[in-house]
C-alpha cells in the first residue's frame, strides 16, 4: 500500500501495542545539513527513543531543540524523523532547518494539522484523543498553504 505525503510527514501519534502510543516527527529538508524539532519549554518530553532527556540548549525565546536524524530507509536520506515514546498530543512545535552555509531557518510543519495562532509558527500535535477540543473543527481550521 503507497502512504500518501500527508501520512509519512508532520507530527503522528502511533499506537504501537496495547497501551504504549509514541508520536513521529517528519520533515523532508532536501539539502539540509541538520534539522531540530523546536518545541515550547511548557510542553517538552520525558523521552526520546526510552533514553531520559537531559536538558537541551535552550533557543532565545521559549524553545528546546532537540535534534532530528536522517532517515535510515533506503531513498529517504533527505527525510529527517525523531521519535517520542510517548503521546505528545497538546505539543506545540516548529522545525529549525540548518542549511549548508550554516544559516538557520526556522518553519513550520507544513503538513502540520492544527496551527493555533493562525499568525504563529508553531504547529499543535493532535490525536483521536487530544483533549479539549473538537477535532472536526480544528481540521475545518487548518492553515491553508
Amino acid at each position: 500500500m503507497k502512504q500518501g505525503s500527508w501520512e509519512m510527514f508532520g507530527a503522528h501519534v502511533l499506537r504501537t501495542a496495547p497501551g504504549f502510543e509514541q508520536t513521529v516527527f517528519r520533515l523532508y529538508a532536501p539539502g539540509a545539513v541538520a534539522v531540530f524539532l523546536e518545541l515550547s519549554e511548557n510542553e517538552y518530553p520525558e523521552s526520546v527513543r526510552g533514553e531520559k532527556i537531559l536538558p537541551f540548549r535552550s533557543v532565545p525565546g521559549k524553545y528546546r531543540s532537540l535534534p532530528m536524524v536522517r532517515s535510515a530507509e533506503p531513498g529517504l536520506s533527505d527525510v529527517f524523523e525523531l521519535w517520542s515514546d510517548a503521546d505528545q498530543s497538546g505539543t506545540r512545535y516548529h522545525f529549525r532547518i540548518r542549511t549548508p552555509e550554516g544559516e538557520d531557518l526556522l518553519r513550520s510543519d507544513p503538513y502540520g494539522a492544527y496551527f493555533p495562532d493562525p499568525a504563529g509558527l508553531d504547529a499543535e500535535v493532535l490525536s483521536e484523543r487530544t483533549p479539549s477540543k473538537d477535532l472536526a473543527s480544528i481540521r475545518g481550521e487548518r492553515r491553508k498553504h
